[in-house]
């Protein structure tokens, strides 16, 4: 009994022992651990460079709405991160906010986060959905007085994004925001962009009039009216007279068939970018016939004396491949026309007679605007046109300088006809784009076009590779090893070229 007394004393000793020693262990663990971070590259790692790199992460958040989450993940790493983060006001001058029924924010802090992008320009998105509904049952969510008080107090924002069910509930926020006597609140004052977005199936295009008119200094203005609404313009007032004459980029963004009203336009006078987006279902040309696939201007084309570029995306070949739309503008001082039609492989081509009528409205547009030498940039998306019917476009837009053919379905001896290759053909032509023809589209034959012209920059982006790189090949080396720019590459579709200078 004493001698299991005794063994019983040892085994606890020795146990206390062991815990004794991996107490030890884990203090020089931890001492270790110290002595090794000391020894990060890291540690002398300049704090702006840290900040490019968080900013580098925030791109890959998909909306405004997650940035929170994700910034706050990167700052709880350690008190260096912090540090970093809030040493780089671009990470906080973009927020976006969620409303819904029964959601709750703290708008003192959502101030404090955008005060922290110190002088930098702030973007703002609301995304209100159903909770816009203007209903009888919950207020309307913009119209939240921590909201309302945001906009009131500041800070300054620059671009806001607003989506919501309801132009009512738009209407509501200016109505509280502005009025015709007190000056501009600070947030609403400051505003130089604004994006509407109305979902409601049964309601129209945001319209406000004399008593809620956009009475702040906005440059740039976004609406997007409810899939089936008609495209219902903003009324006549003093105030919008000023407001939108103060506007240099305007997008509209409708379904079709729709009220086309030209009213909204002719109050911008000094417009400098106008882009027009068509949404287009089948089903409405039944009921309401094909009447409305000519555009008739009343009075005459709107004369746009300032436009330097008009965008017509998605138009639907259902209206009409001839581009009647361009009817309704004159454009002394257009420089670049982008015009794409519903991105729709399984769509067919223009007829003949229709792809003529497709060059002849761009070129009626030009001529009538006085404009056709001065033309620069020409985008053509999403078509199936003809050798014949391609060239005789750009015969006769002798300015152009920058060419993107996007989703143009051509066949590759059209870049081998002799006619192209004269000298008057395209002349100032710098860069050439070929973005994703058909399969078996042939880039060598645009090599070789290219070979005997002064051209800048070649790009031509497949859908699929026939085993060697394309940019590899020796046409492609060539144009290279002559000082042009060249590049043939396999793409995605989901790039698309934006104009800018050459």
């Amino acid at each position: 009994m004493r001698l299991f007394k005794l063994q019983a004393m040892g085994v606890a000793s020795v146990k206390g022992e062991i815990e004794a020693r991996l107490a030890g262990i884990h203090k020089l663990e931890l001492e270790i651990g110290r002595y090794r971070a000391l020894l990060s590259p890291l540690r002398g790692f300049p704090l702006e460079i840290l900040g490019e790199v968080f900013a580098n992460v925030l791109t890959c958040v998909d909306t405004p709405q997650e940035i929170p989450k994700a910034l706050t993940a990167l700052i709880l790493v350690c008190k260096t991160w912090q540090t970093a983060a809030l040493e780089t006001p671009r990470l906080w001058n973009t927020l976006g906010l969620t409303l819904r029924h029964g959601s709750h924010f703290d708008f003192a802090k959502v101030r404090k986060w955008l005060s922290k992008s110190g002088t930098l320009p702030r973007f703002f998105t609301i995304d209100a959905g159903m909770a816009c509904c203007n209903h009888f049952f919950f207020p309307c969510a913009l119209l939240t007085p921590g909201l309302l008080d945001l906009f009131k107090v500041g800070p300054p924002i620059h671009r806001l994004i607003i989506n919501s069910f309801s132009n009512g509930c738009f209407q509501g926020l200016v109505q509280a925001l502005t009025s015709s006597t007190d000056p501009p609140t600070q947030s609403w004052g400051s505003l130089n962009s604004i994006e509407i977005t109305v979902e409601g199936f049964e309601l129209p295009l945001p319209s406000l009039r004399d008593d809620a008119a956009l009475k702040f200094p906005v440059t740039t203005l976004n609406l997007s009216s409810p899939l089936s609404s008609p495209a219902r313009l903003p009324g006549k007032g003093t105030y919008f007279q000023c407001s939108f004459a103060n506007l240099a980029t305007l997008t509209l963004a409708f379904a079709w068939p729709a009220t086309w009203d030209t009213g909204i336009l002719r109050l911008c006078t000094n417009l400098h970018t106008l882009s027009v987006k068509m949404e287009f279902e089948d089903w409405w040309m039944d009921d309401r016939g094909d009447e409305l696939a000519i555009f008739r201007p009343k009075g005459g084309p709107l004369t746009l004396p300032h436009l330097r570029t008009l965008r017509i995306n998605e138009f639907p070949p259902k209206i009409g491949w001839d581009l009647t739309i361009l009817r309704l503008f004159t454009t002394p001082a257009l420089v670049e026309l982008d015009v794409g039609f519903v991105d729709n492989s399984d769509s067919v081509g223009a007829a003949g007679e229709e792809r003529q009528k497709f060059g002849e409205e761009i070129l009626s547009l030009l001529q009538r605007s006085q404009c056709v030498t001065t033309l620069a940039h020409l985008r053509i998306a999403s078509l199936t046109i003809g050798t014949h019917s391609l060239e005789s476009i750009l015969r006769n837009l002798p300015g152009v300088k920058h060419l993107v053919l996007d989703c143009v379905t051509l066949d590759s001896a059209f870049f081998q006809r002799e006619a192209i290759h004269e000298a008057d053909f395209l002349p100032q032509l710098q860069v050439l784009e070929i973005l994703y023809p058909h399969d078996d589209f042939g880039y060598h034959s645009v090599c070789e076009f290219i070979t005997s012209r002064p051209l800048q920059r070649l790009r031509v982006e497949l859908s699929s590779d026939w085993g060697k790189s394309p940019n590899e090949t020796d046409s492609v080396v060539y144009l290279r090893n002559k000082g042009i720019d060249a590049q043939v590459v396999v793409g995605t579709k989901k790039s698309r070229t934006i104009f800018g200078s050459l």
